[in-house]
């Protein structure tokens, strides 16, 4: 949901992808219902054939995995969301343009009472230099208003990015650990 628009200052489509990557299932969650590359095992693991097919097959995005924490199918409203999707960008972006670009506002406009809750943070995962952006905006849902609260890594590669964005609503129920033990499962590798 968050950057899903964003394309500015990113190529169409990648070059190569030299790099690969993976995560670990947060145990218990549901999985969304797209062509997963690894369904219904613990690690999912994407090397670097896995990651151009992808690519190629979403034109310029991948949707790699959606995680669900209860059953979607049975359960209305705000449902806290892990997205982890493939998004390609240029070689040539130094880290700070990088930032600049995945932090853009003008995309999110479209999104009721859009904010930045401060500005991008760079982070380290897995030895790599990374971007976090936390957002909230309003969603409408027939008579209803949900405040909801995001929270977005992008981990640069050299021709693409990993995308990896947590969702829930913005109350004293947000999933604090199990997002934070999702960041701390994924690994890339060199």
């Amino acid at each position: 949901m968050f950057l899903a628009s964003s394309t500015i200052g990113f190529s169409q489509r990648p070059a190569e992808i030299p790099e690969g990557f993976s995560f670990e299932k947060p145990t218990n969650w549901f999985e969304g219902d797209i062509a997963v590359r690894a369904a219904n095992l613990n690690r999912f693991t994407f090397d670097k054939d896995d990651m151009a097919k992808l690519l190629a097959n979403e034109r310029s995005s991948g949707i790699v995995a959606i995680f669900y924490k209860v059953d979607p199918k049975r359960t209305p409203g705000i449902i806290p969301t892990i997205q982890v999707i493939l998004r390609p960008k240029s070689a040539k972006m130094s880290f700070d343009q990088f930032k600049g670009a995945v932090s853009n506002p003008k995309p999110f406009e479209a999104f009721e009472d859009f904010a930045f809750s401060g500005p991008a943070t760079a982070i380290d995962i897995s030895g790599v230099r990374s971007v976090l952006l936390n957002a909230t905006f309003k969603l409408r849902r027939e008579d209803r208003v949900y405040s909801i609260r995001t929270r977005t890594y992008a981990i640069p590669r050299t021709d693409y990015f990993i995308q990896i964005s947590m969702s829930d609503e913005d109350d004293e129920g947000w999933t604090e650990k199990e997002f934070a033990d999702f960041i701390s499962s994924v690994r890339i590798s060199n």
